[in-house]
């Protein structure tokens, strides 16, 4: 009996120590973060409820509920001229369940080098990446945190390349 009790102490003892500790996708999270603020890309939680843009996306796409996403967004320094681009591109799915990127504004043309990364998305239907924002000294992603170091290494250095355009 004198043992069930020293048990039962040592576990109301080291359940909430442990119940504290960050899980590993909260530990991966935070290494990606990390990785990305050290790049000088700022990291902002977007929220379908609050968010204008992306609750009326959320509303016509239900899959985009299922995640939560975040934008990785490179700001340009200063004495850097910013992206000549400005609108954005966003993912959708079809009829048939195809993920299809749109611009906004419909009449944006896409140019060559976003292409090639919007091409790379489509073909591989990738439903962790939202969306991709040009602003006037801004380049911005929207996407999951879903992949690897090298997954975020790539978007860093697509987001740095984008925003010398």
């Amino acid at each position: 009996m004198v043992y069930l009790i020293i048990i039962l102490a040592m576990a109301m003892v080291i359940g909430p120590v442990l119940w504290v500790r960050p899980s590993p996708k909260e530990r991966r999270i935070a290494q990606f973060r990390s990785l990305a603020m050290e790049a000088g890309v700022k990291v902002e939680p977007i929220s379908l409820v609050s968010n204008e843009y992306y609750q009326r996306v959320s509303e016509r796409n239900l899959h985009v509920a299922d995640y939560q996403w975040v934008r990785y967004r490179r700001i340009s320094k200063e004495g850097e001229s910013g992206s000549a681009i400005r609108g954005q591109w966003t993912q959708r799915k079809d009829r048939q369940g195809q993920l299809l990127w749109e611009p906004d504004p419909v009449t944006l043309k896409e140019p060559e080098s976003i292409t090639a990364y919007i091409d790379q998305w489509r073909e591989n239907q990738d439903v962790r990446f939202m969306a991709l924002e040009f602003g006037p000294r801004t380049v911005s992603v929207v996407w999951t945190e879903e992949g690897s170091v090298e997954d975020v290494q790539k978007l860093i250095s697509m987001l740095q390349a984008l925003g010398q355009l």
